[in-house]
């Protein structure tokens, strides 16, 4: 939780974070599994390419935060990237490489590399 934390306080600073964590702590409380394909729909109308990049980003981030890949995490993950509009099988092969990565070290320097060659594709 830490990673969150510091990401949204670092993205957008101490007050919205505040703010976006409280908002976070209600929805977390909730089933939001059905909603999902229709908030990612919404993301992918309303924000741009490197922003829905960064969202995935953030998110293999905090699956990788605690040093470990639980494949539920990554399946997650690629169902996101998926829904956001990118290719299955580029978030399946930028996944393994997470994954594999994370097994072996989990430096942010390594991840940041990995998502760059995922910008690119």
């Amino acid at each position: 939780m830490n990673y969150v934390k510091e990401f949204f306080t670092r993205t957008f600073g101490q007050v919205k974070s505040k703010k976006y964590f409280e908002i976070f702590n209600k929805l977390n409380k909730q089933s939001f599994e059905s909603k999902l394909r229709v908030i990612c729909l919404q993301l992918t109308q309303s924000i741009n390419h490197a922003s829905r990049l960064q969202i995935i980003h953030f998110l293999f981030g905090v699956a990788v935060s605690d040093n470990e890949v639980h494949q539920q995490e990554i399946k997650f993950c690629e169902s996101i990237s998926v829904k956001l509009g990118y290719n299955a099988e580029v978030v399946k092969d930028l996944s393994a490489h997470i994954s594999t990565s994370a097994q072996e070290n989990s430096s942010k320097k390594l991840l940041k590399e990995i998502i760059n060659k995922f910008y690119k594709s």
